[in-house]
């Protein structure tokens, strides 16, 4: 059974019947994604769920990779605006607690596109199935994300 509504999945769960405590012990359970980047700018939190990124490119090179995070409307409106209010502030971008973009803010990001430059295609790899809902923080590999800083 695949359920895309964790409301509607908990009341099947719930109402299958007279179920038992032992019939519901192999059901799975639904969990919902985690977030996908967490940004600071300045002092700004701004935390991208996969609902808020529209695509993600993948730019693969000579081992080197490059990500370009594209942003749906609202958060794509909250990152313009938190760059907007931190000129010369440092951004740091971090995917499971990895730095994987620290910077400072030169220009207002009206685009809403994130760059993250220089990783590998491992690390690609995972955060697009971070965004997909494939995958979590707490389920990949910590040698994708190993310097959880």
């Amino acid at each position: 059974m695949r359920c895309f509504l964790p409301m509607a999945c908990a009341a099947l769960v719930l109402t299958a019947g007279a179920a038992t405590a032992q019939g519901l012990q192999g059901a799975a359970i639904f969990e919902p994604p985690g977030p996908v980047v967490q940004l600071r700018i300045g002092v700004a939190d701004l935390v991208l769920w996969p609902r808020d990124i529209a695509r993600i490119d993948i730019s693969e090179s000579g081992g080197i990779t490059d990500l370009f995070l594209w942003l749906e409307g609202g958060a794509a409106k909250a990152l313009a605006l938190a760059t907007e209010a931190a000129p010369g502030a440092p951004m740091v971008a971090r995917v499971c607690g990895t730095v994987m973009l620290e910077t400072v803010v030169d220009r207002v990001t009206e685009s809403g596109t994130i760059y993250l430059p220089n990783t590998n295609a491992i690390r690609a790899e995972a955060l697009r199935a971070l965004w997909h809902g494939r995958a979590r923080c707490d389920t990949v590999g910590p040698e994708v994300f190993s310097n959880g800083n």
